[in-house]
């Protein structure tokens, strides 16, 4: 990711997660999209150098004019299958389009007249134990921000609120307590 372009769609913890690891990975530019404008805000805080608010803003033309012609990796993160064409449309020939949020069956669809000839498709394992190491330092060394990335804490007692609050998109990353 080093000295590339990079734009991440979605601002769940993955989203997130992922934008701040693009730029303490060296990226050039860190493009974030997203619908909700506190998770964008903390998306530059979280290392993100542009946002983009999709209900509010043309979501590729933007991003091809933030990464003047298409970014060199788009990193989709929503799990809805409908941002796979924004994606494509969004990624210059040559670049790649890495998956990390899959819809709920499994499956894009995807418009084959249209399609770019030369974009590469990735989708990795998460071999997040890999780099547990390197997470712990980290976050001793105040890298990653973990008191943004959780937003609640809830006493175990407390779990239906703490669900509800998650359904309404309240929440970043919570913890249960045990009492």
């Amino acid at each position: 990711m080093k000295g590339k372009c990079i734009c991440v769609n979605g601002t769940g913890i993955a989203g997130l997660s992922l934008a701040l690891w693009a730029s303490i990975a060296g990226a050039k530019k860190v493009i974030l999209l997203g619908r909700r404008a506190e998770r964008l805000e903390l998306g530059r805080e979280f290392g993100a150098d542009e946002t983009v608010n999709v209900t509010s803003q043309p979501p590729v033309e933007t991003v091809n004019a933030l990464s003047q012609g298409g970014v060199d990796c788009f990193i989709e993160a929503t799990g809805a299958s409908s941002q796979m064409e924004t994606a494509l449309r969004s990624t210059r020939a040559g670049g790649t389009v890495a998956v990390y949020g899959v819809p709920p069956n499994g499956r894009y669809e995807l418009d084959w007249t249209w399609l770019p000839r030369e974009v590469k498709f990735t989708q990795h394992e998460p071999n997040e134990h890999l780099v547990r190491d390197e997470v712990i330092a980290f976050i001793a060394d105040g890298k990653i921000p973990v008191e943004k990335l959780i937003s609640h804490i809830w006493k175990f007692t407390d779990y239906q609120n703490a669900f509800q609050a998650l359904k309404q998109g309240q929440v970043v990353k919570s913890l249960l307590v045990m009492d």
